[in-house]
């Protein structure tokens, strides 16, 4: 897309698990301004039904061909938590109807963790990156925790020593969605991809890197970006 459709990509949050606390900023509004005179804080969950319950599409496309994916469930109990009405769609599978239908109906779409190059394959294929892009044109929030951070690049090349790249991967270049002008690197520091992490920043100091750990993650509204903290 042209930087003017890049640029006009509302609130879409990069990071690995601290996207959860975006989530919850979000649906939650954690912490909540309870009234002063409140002797006892009500429970955060109380407060999430009073709000009308957010439609989540889970994408969890780029975790099916990884070994560890604990990380997919902690986020289905999160969302779960927060009482958001999850539909759990994978986009290697789904007809394209199905996932139009579905990104339409969502306020939130939400892709894990797991390997950019087949995520972003699976998003070329089918035809899904353009219906993110018009959803995210029209003011739709993304959440991508870590491969669904690394996609939104202009390329995913900078990240094939942390992401192997499938044998049937099927693209002729390694173009990721292009909604952001930098480069996320999620689990900076962190193992077990500490060294792959250093070597990457030391062998891609032309880009314009944003290195992330785990407790961390990137807020993106209209052309500002900041970094978040969980605590």
């Amino acid at each position: 897309p042209s930087s003017s459709s890049r640029n006009s990509t509302p609130d879409t949050l990069h990071g690995s698990g601290s996207c959860r606390a975006a989530v919850n900023n979000d649906v939650v509004s954690i912490p909540p301004n309870y009234p002063t005179s409140t002797t006892t804080p009500p429970d955060p969950l109380t407060h999430t039904k009073q709000r009308k319950a957010k439609k989540v599409a889970f994408i969890p496309t780029a975790s099916l061909r990884e070994g560890y994916t604990g990380y997919v469930g902690s986020a289905r109990k999160l969302f779960k938590k927060l009482r958001a009405i999850v539909t759990e769609i994978d986009i290697s599978t789904e007809a394209y109807s199905t996932i139009q239908s579905v990104f339409e109906e969502a306020d939130v779409i939400y892709f894990t963790g797991g390997n950019s190059f087949f995520l972003m394959d699976q998003l070329r294929k089918t035809g899904t990156d353009g219906l993110l892009k018009k959803e995210l044109a029209n003011g739709k929030l993304m959440i991508g925790e870590s491969a669904g951070a690394i996609i939104c690049a202009p390329s995913i090349q900078y990240i094939e020593q942390m992401d192997e790249k499938p044998e049937d991967y099927s693209q002729e270049d390694d173009a990721g969605l292009d909604l952001i002008d930098f480069y996320v690197l999620p689990h900076y520091l962190t193992a077990p991809f500490k060294k792959v992490t250093e070597k990457i920043m030391t062998e891609f100091s032309d880009l314009n890197l944003y290195p992330i750990n785990n407790r961390q993650g990137i807020v993106i509204d209209g052309e500002d970006s900041k970094v978040i903290c969980k605590d």
